[in-house]
């Protein structure tokens, strides 16, 4: 995308400076001419105005939605993670707070390990999907929304920690 108009801006550039450099040292532009090249020049800050706009947006995107590039064994090698009052391990799928131990699905586990790894980020939908399901559809999004509910079920206990999800962006854990 950023490409594609980087391309525009330089053609349109290029058509400026070629226009300038047929012309003589001292020249005077006929109206018509002054007038081709105004207009190239406002197509040309039009193209860098959109450019920096796509730009900011990128930027912005990066922001909320850190570059998760983490794969499920590297979430996994944490063996033990810390939740407000409870512990998750990761070998056991144990989640304790105080004495008392809930024996975690695989599947739970694993989209908690997520939350821990991203805490108090905001993660999109689409990257829990795809690293631990290995597939963004509608039967595992669903699948999704039954483990988020149970995950948000066994720590209710501690008022400090909560999934909160944020319409049309993702989730975020915080603790």
């Amino acid at each position: 995308m950023a490409e594609k108009l980087f391309k525009e801006v330089k053609q349109s550039l290029g058509k400026v400076i070629k226009k300038l450099e047929n012309s003589p040292e001292n020249f005077e532009l006929s109206k018509e001419s002054f007038l081709e090249l105004d207009l190239m020049l406002i197509d040309i800050r039009n193209l860098m105005k959109s450019f920096q706009y796509r730009i900011n947006r990128l930027k912005k995107h990066e922001l909320f939605f850190p570059n998760i590039n983490a794969d499920l064994k590297s979430i996994l090698e944490v063996k033990e993670y810390q939740i407000g009052s409870y512990k998750l391990n990761t070998t056991t799928r144990m989640l304790t707070r105080f004495d008392k131990s809930i024996k975690l699905t695989k599947k739970e586990m694993q989209l908690l390990a997520f939350f821990c790894k991203y805490n108090n980020v905001l993660v999109k939908r689409s990257d829990c999907l795809t690293l631990i399901w290995s597939e963004n559809s509608y039967g595992t999004a669903r699948s999704m929304d039954v483990y988020l509910c149970r995950l948000r079920k066994y720590l209710k206990d501690d008022a400090s920690i909560y999934i909160i999800n944020i319409h049309g962006s993702g989730y975020r854990m915080i603790s």
